[in-house]
């Protein structure tokens, strides 16, 4: 147990020990561990061949064990896996390794033995320790590439076998000690530059640095750029054999080497950055550019200086003739290079071919010059001749140009063809034969026949043309003729030369006419719901003969061609259907017939909306519009102008998506007016649909107020000028004063339609008319005195006057109700005496009807016991009221008058009603026939 409890208490002993030797770069003193154990020191870090110590002890009297691992097994186990059998292994139980090297360099584990009962020695273990050799650092990673102006690059540095890792690791610009990176605790630096410039070469140094000892190394940065070639002579210009030097240099990194050339072709080489390229006794071939080029591992440079040496010209170039005839030649050459100094004049020399002797044409002395054209003449038809020319300048004459054969043409000639014909006229071609020309009778100079040429005109014009034969024949066709034309041809023989003989008889002939060719540039245009319209231009082939007019067809998709008649060049098609696609073949036709037929397709556009008209007046446009599309709407516009196509002014709104009607106002008179309403959907498309429709005729115009305009004192009156429906007609001037537009003046002020008067005595009875269309309204003009006293208005002495007449018609009526209410109270008295020649009579049955159309006496012949009171006159029918049952007894009265009140009877009488009992004025109100008898007013 008490072992066990030592094996629970253990701790981990290792130690490397400097004793003597190189110095140890880390050392620990002596620690005791819990367990027992003392170690010193616990780790290391140490150089070659220092002397090193590795001790442990245990307070329990156990011996220790001395291994050795690289990581994760026993490097020694074979061999020295125990130091006893080692001169390693002291007498101290210690390990001494006096010359410290790689192959001690691992783990070292310590282990200790304890005697357990019964006398067995059991092993304790304990944990590894790293013994670590110190390498100096040595730098052998070092990267400093020559690069390129403007190019990256990045230096590296590294020293990766130092251990430990070096604590100081930097890349220093050596020229003026600048530290460009740092680094700690890194096997190695890098240090980038994006883009390279001049002042980045030099010397950069790599210094690394541990505890083991420091290393350092340098390398040269260069910085490779294009060299810079300078020439440093100017264009010069030499006379021929003078001497001439240019130099040149060449600056860049690394050194350029250079290349002297002239016009391409190198002349000199040489590896030093400055250069000279002497030329001596120069000559014409020594002139031309010449180059220095520099060049090096970065690229090249160029510079360029022009050498002028200044000799006698060139030879001209072969002469060659400009113009030749059967006696005489025009000879013209190029002129060669003047090498510098112009060119005064030139040699021109001929010869017969065959000939040794040259005769001069043109001496350096002619004043022709520096020309090179010359004329000789005096030459022999159908003559080969050579000539040469050559030029001269200040430097002395040039060689001659290469010889140029030149031949006169032959004489025209003197026979030609006889008897010419023609067969086969037809539309664009003509068959013609002739009789050859006799060749024997022809002169050696002119030459032989080689071709006829046929010559033609139109007839009555003087523009000729003309076509040859394929060599010596006695007929051939004439072709791309007019169709039915009139020409005049003829037949001419002729030679190598420009001449031609004497013509042929004369022959006329009319080419064949054809059909007409097709019409071009067919077009849809004016496109709308409910039209089309196409136009084409005239045929460029007529077929030799007027274009009298065209067929025009039409169809749909489904349909048959429908044909008219067109004599323009544009057709409209009104009344088609909306969305359709349509097909139209137009063809032109003259006095043969009509011709090949072009087709073009165009579809009408759909229809958005329906438009519906409302109202129509003389200046009023009311349209109401329907979507007849389920696509979404954006919104709508809809603009109107005269149906005249020299009118082109015009009015438009926007109108909401939601909108369907729109009134269009202030328009002329029967007028007719394109109303087009554009639909805008919300994908960008839009669809036109359009309507002609024409404003009434205007039928008649009035004034307001009318026929007369009051004009009161110190006030002002407006009249108006306005149509039978109240609007403002067309046209402006519309007011007029004995035949003239009245113009603004001191009394008068004409705005538009309205007509403003101020009070003056000139105008008193004046007469104004509004005319429109040649219709007319008069108004005249009176003038009113105001009013002394009051100063009222019109209008208050109006209503004045007015209550003044409804007051007298009162007093009036209420005179008249009282004479006539005293007269009544004496006409209606009791009257019970026979004198009276009355007839007693009994008060009505209660429901008798009193009017005065209704009663009436037994014996009074005038009524029927049964029929009902008839109405005097229509108006009366009108006053009595319908009865449900004519049959039924007359209700009884419930609206009598009270006594002394005036009732109004079914006829509009007026009854004037006693105070006194109702049955005995009803006695009296009855006379002696029976009849009934009232006062009324």
């Amino acid at each position: 147990m008490i072992v066990l409890m030592g094996l629970w208490r253990f701790a981990t002993c290792l130690a490397l020990v400097a004793l003597s030797g190189t110095q140890a770069l880390d050392l620990f003193e002596n620690v005791s561990l819990a367990g027992g154990w003392t170690v010193y020191p616990i780790r290391g870090i140490v150089l070659e061949n220092t002397t090193v110590r590795i001790a442990c002890q245990r307070n329990d009297s156990v011996f220790p064990d001395y291994t050795l691992l690289s990581p994760g097994h026993s490097v020694y186990s074979d061999v020295v896996a125990r130091f006893k059998d080692t001169p390693l292994l002291q007498r101290d139980d210690t390990i001494k390794i006096d010359k410290f090297a790689q192959k001690y360099e691992g783990l070292w584990r310590c282990t200790a033995k304890v005697r357990l009962p019964g006398g067995i020695r059991e092993p304790i273990f304990g944990p590894s320790v790293a013994i670590e050799l110190a390498v100096a650092p040595t730098i052998t990673q070092f990267v400093a590439p020559n690069t390129n102006l403007s190019d990256p690059v990045t230096i590296t540095c590294g020293s990766p076998e130092a251990k430990p890792v070096p604590s100081y690791m930097a890349v220093v610009l050596e020229k003026d000690g600048t530290v460009l990176k740092n680094e700690s605790g890194r096997a190695n630096v890098s240090h980038t530059i994006a883009s390279v410039t001049k002042g980045n070469a030099g010397r950069y140094t790599c210094v690394a640095e541990n505890k083991a000892g420091r290393s350092s190394r340098t390398e040269y940065f260069v910085v490779q750029y294009v060299p810079v070639t300078t020439i440093l002579n100017m264009n010069v210009t030499i006379n021929q054999t003078e001497n001439i030097t240019f130099s040149c240099q060449s600056n860049g990194v690394p050194d350029a080497a250079i290349t002297w050339l002239l016009e391409g072709k190198v002349v000199k080489t040489s590896d030093k950055v400055n250069s000279t390229l002497m030329i001596t006794s120069a000559t014409k071939e020594d002139s031309g550019t010449y180059t220095c080029q520099g060049r090096n591992d970065a690229g090249f440079h160029s510079d360029e200086v022009v050498l002028q040496v200044r000799a006698p010209p060139e030879a001209p170039e072969k002469p060659y003739a400009q113009n030749t005839t059967n006696v005489s030649i025009t000879v013209a050459w190029i002129a060669g290079s003047d090498n510098f100094s112009p060119i005064k004049g030139y040699e021109v020399r001929y010869r017969e071919r065959g000939s040794d002797i040259w005769l001069y044409a043109r001496n350096f002395s002619d004043a022709a010059g520096a020309t090179t054209v010359q004329l000789i003449e005096g030459l022999r038809p159908l003559t080969d001749y050579e000539f040469r020319v050559r030029a001269r300048n200040a430097f002395g004459e040039g060689d001659y140009s290469e010889i140029g054969t030149l031949t006169t043409h032959p004489n025209a000639p003197s026979v030609g063809p006889t008897i010419l014909t023609f067969t086969n006229a037809k539309p664009q071609t003509v068959d013609l034969s002739w009789t050859l020309a006799n060749q024997s009778l022809l002169a050696d100079n002119e030459g032989n026949i080689t071709y006829y040429e046929m010559a033609y005109n139109v007839k009555d014009k003087p523009d000729m043309a003309s076509q040859n034969t394929n060599g010596v024949v006695s007929m051939d066709t004439l072709d791309n003729l007019a169709k039915g034309t009139d020409y005049v041809v003829r037949v001419y023989a002729r030679n190598s030369g420009p001449y031609r003989s004497p013509p042929s008889n004369e022959q006329s002939f009319t080419t064949g006419k054809t059909v007409p060719g097709r019409v071009s540039d067919l077009q849809v245009t004016n496109e709308s719901e409910y039209s089309l319209t196409i136009t084409w231009k005239v045929p460029q082939d007529t077929g030799g003969a007027a274009i009298t007019g065209y067929n025009v067809e039409h169809r749909t998709s489904t349909g048959a061609f429908k044909a008219e008649s067109q004599a323009s060049v544009n057709a409209s098609f009104p009344n088609l259907q909306p969305d359709t696609l349509y097909t139209f073949r137009v063809s032109a036709i003259n006095s043969v017939g009509p011709g090949l037929p072009v087709t073009k397709e165009g579809s009408t556009l759909k229809t958005a909306v329906t438009i519906d008209v409302n109202e129509v007046t003389e200046t009023t446009i009311d349209l109401k519009f329907t979507p007849t599309t389920a696509e979404t709407i954006d919104r709508f516009g809809i603009e109107w102008k005269r149906d005249d196509p020299s009118d082109a002014a015009s009015e438009s709104r926007v109108l909401q998506a939601d909108d369907r009607s729109f009134k269009i106002e202030e328009l002329n008179t029967q007028t007719n007016y394109r109303i087009t309403i554009v639909t805008h959907f919300s994908d960008g498309t839009k669809s036109p649909t359009v309507i002609i429709l024409s404003t009434e005729r205007l039928l008649s115009i009035r004034t307001d107020p009318e026929t007369t305009l009051i004009v009161t004192a110190g006030e002002v009156s407006t009249a108006s000028c306005l149509t039978r429906m109240g609007a403002e007609p067309p046209g402006t001037d519309v007011w007029y004063r004995d035949d003239e537009v009245v113009s603004n003046g001191e009394y008068i002020t004409v705005n538009q339609h309205k007509l403003t008067v101020t009070y003056s005595e000139q105008l008193n009875g004046a007469v104004f008319q509004c005319k429109v269309n040649g219709l007319t309204a008069s108004l005249e003009i009176q003038l009113v005195e105001a009013a002394e006293s009051t100063g009222l208005s019109n209008g208050a002495k109006a209503g004045i006057a007015v209550g003044v007449i409804i007051l007298v018609v009162i007093v009036v009526l209420l005179i008249v109700f009282c004479i006539m209410t005293k007269r009544s109270r004496g006409r209606f008295k009791p009257n019970s005496g026979p004198e009276a020649g009355s007839k007693s009579e009994k008060p009505p049955p209660a429901g008798a009807r009193s009017s005065a159309y209704e009663m009436k006496g037994e014996d009074d012949p005038r009524y029927a016991a049964s029929d009902p009171v008839a109405p005097e006159s229509a108006s009366d029918m009108e006053k009595i009221p319908p009865s449900d049952d004519a049959f039924s007894p007359p209700p009884p009265v419930t609206d009598e008058p009270a006594p002394g009140e005036m009732n109004n009877d079914e006829h509009g009488h007026v009854t004037l009603k006693d105070q006194a009992d109702d049955s005995e004025d009803y006695e009296n109100a009855i006379d002696g026939s029976g009849n009934s008898k009232q006062t009324t007013v």
